[in-house]
């Protein structure tokens, strides 16, 4: 969809510094803006609102993401502890399903309980780069 801001994300995440895996239907990538160290997107590259509205073959894509994220995080985290958020809507074609996975790296503090402004000391490329890396060291072994 023309309008849709996740549909504009795929295209401009797709394969950038950012990006930690991409298959036929989904694209995984540390956000521009993350709230904690580490935090990956997973973001359909159709437009889909819900997780009962993807296809057999896109929810075996969606397990193929996740499982190569999460062996990138087993690697370079020593197997941390972690949250999934799913953002879906039943009954509204015009969003745009997207899962957020949130490794505890960090305590949210007085600042950003306060201010709801994240203080994130690891910048979103770099997450990137050494989960490419230890995903990389993962398949020499």
């Amino acid at each position: 969809q023309d309008n849709c801001p996740y549909c504009r994300i795929v295209r401009l995440e797709s394969s950038n510094a950012r990006s930690i895996y991409e298959n036929a239907h989904f694209i995984a990538f540390a956000p521009y803006f993350s709230q904690v160290p580490f935090e990956i997107w997973f973001i359909p590259k159709a437009h889909v609102s819900h997780l009962g509205a993807m296809s057999d073959e896109m929810l075996h894509s969606l397990g193929a993401a996740i499982r190569h994220v999460l062996s990138g995080l087993e690697t370079v985290l020593a197997s941390p502890a972690y949250n999934y958020m799913f953002f879906q809507l039943l009954q509204d074609d015009s969003y745009h399903l997207n899962l957020r996975l949130q490794p505890v790296t960090s305590k949210m503090a007085g600042f950003e309980k306060n201010t709801d402004i994240f203080i994130n000391t690891m910048p979103p490329e770099k997450a990137a780069e050494y989960l490419n890396n230890g995903i990389s060291e993962q398949k020499v072994h």
